[in-house]
């Protein structure tokens, strides 16, 4: 308004200068330097009109950019703890997550005892960006890259080496699939077989810490020779398994649509290996149940296996009581041989103690037997603890385990385990 104001002064000034010129002497040149004012005040106004336009754009501008990061941010927030990046497809959605899982592990071998600095095996660390097109309502393509990332693994340390690890990378998702909400998923490449984690099915919470995988805890600690004093070659993770279907592999797979809680899968891979499982999951009146069954050949994985069964469930009611079992076996080959078996059991309790998050703590016990010898028995027992931090992303655990080999005519020391730490998740 003040460039306005003053522009209409100067041109009334002009238009009087004017007047009173046409009065007087060398009229024709006062008229030439009046008209060559009136231009010069007319440039600078439009350049002052063209120079308010341009900032008017820029703040309509920053106002959209404004709404876009607000925009963003919100879905970031509401996506909780799953947080997007960038793509170089523009019609892609990406998803960096991953998280540290590390601990202090004490083992003693009824001879020794010895602390180790570990990465969680149960849960290792980890990374992993997952991409999908949605393509059509129906329709989406996607991938998924995950790494495991450890020293120390709490599997591998042992008595005679407390840093068998100086670093490893492990594959753990390289994959690829095609989906349909009407006809199920295909995924190609290197991932879960079908039969992946049929054993492990566990809704007490405690699984970051103790669940059927039991040499997940400290594999790689070394039964004593209590009759030669002396430490065998024999370690937990040779006598212990929950026959969990093929693990990872080069595969091609399918899973079908949910039905009712039930949803079927299959995959093949390299060396004649194939499997099939059975999934279920459905919530009732606020209770939780959960389960997954599984066939599985081996193939050239393990040689000497014809095929395997296993399967688990597990329960969690609304007042927080939860319960596990899990179990399989394993025909072999080789006649002379028995067929390797395990068995799992877990109780379990969540409540909300602290305001923070979640506690849950369990008790379990389970045996495998037949694993590496006929007539070998091995047995556990198990204590856990977990509690959840949930606005930090956080589960701080300590948990207890006590191993025993029993095999004819060898007397083995029990090993008793305990293991804290925390898993923190981005």
């Amino acid at each position: 308004m003040k460039k306005v104001f003053v522009a209409a002064i100067i041109a009334i000034s002009v238009w009087g200068m004017t007047g009173l010129a046409l009065a007087g002497p060398g009229r024709d040149d006062l008229m030439m330097e009046l008209k060559n004012l009136v231009e010069r005040q007319q440039r600078q106004l439009d350049a002052q009109a063209s120079e308010i336009a341009r900032l008017k754009e820029q703040m309509a501008e920053l106002n959209g950019t404004q709404a876009v990061v607000s925009e963003k941010l919100a879905a970031v927030e509401s996506q909780g703890d799953k947080v997007s990046v960038s793509p170089g497809n523009k019609h892609a959605e990406v998803q960096l997550y991953g998280h540290v899982n590390r601990a202090v592990l004490w083992a003693d071998d009824g001879n020794s005892s010895k602390t180790y600095f570990v990465d969680n095996s149960n849960s290792m660390t980890r990374l992993g960006i997952k991409g999908k097109v949605q393509a059509t309502d129906d329709f989406s393509v996607g991938t998924w890259i995950e790494y495991g990332i450890r020293t120390n693994p709490s599997t591998v340390v042992d008595q005679l080496d407390e840093t068998s690890f100086e670093g490893d990378i492990l594959k753990r998702q390289l994959d690829l699939y095609l989906k349909s909400k009407k006809f199920g998923k295909v995924a190609l490449g290197f991932g879960s077989t079908a039969s992946d984690g049929t054993s492990e099915v566990d809704l007490s919470g405690t699984a970051v810490v103790t669940y059927s995988a039991i040499s997940d805890l400290a594999g790689g600690q070394l039964f004593y020779d209590k009759q030669n004093n002396m430490l065998t070659g024999i370690d937990i993770g040779d006598v212990f398994t929950n026959i969990d279907g093929l693990s990872r592999r080069d595969r091609i797979r399918y899973d079908s649509p949910s039905f009712s809680g039930f949803s079927v899968s299959g995959s093949y891979g390299s060396n004649y290996m194939g499997d099939i499982a059975l999934r279920y999951s459905r919530d009732f009146s606020g209770a939780k149940f959960a389960a997954g069954a599984a066939w599985s050949s081996p193939g050239d994985f393990i040689p000497v296996a014809d095929d395997q069964y296993n399967g688990s469930l597990s329960v969690l009611l609304k007042n927080g009581l939860n319960a596990t079992l899990a179990g399989g076996f394993r025909t072999m080959k080789d006649d002379s041989s028995d067929d390797t078996n395990f068995w799992y059991a877990k109780l379990g309790y969540q409540a909300k103690v602290f305001t923070f998050g979640q506690s849950n703590v369990s008790a379990d016990y389970g045996q495998s037997q037949h694993l590496v010898m006929n007539d070998d028995t091995a047995s556990t027992f198990g204590l856990a603890f977990v509690q959840n931090i949930k606005d930090w992303g956080t589960e701080l655990y300590i948990a207890y385990r006590w191993h025993e080999l029993d095999r004819d005519n060898e007397d083995f020391g029990d090993i008793n385990t305990v293991m804290s730490g925390a898993r923190v998740k981005f």
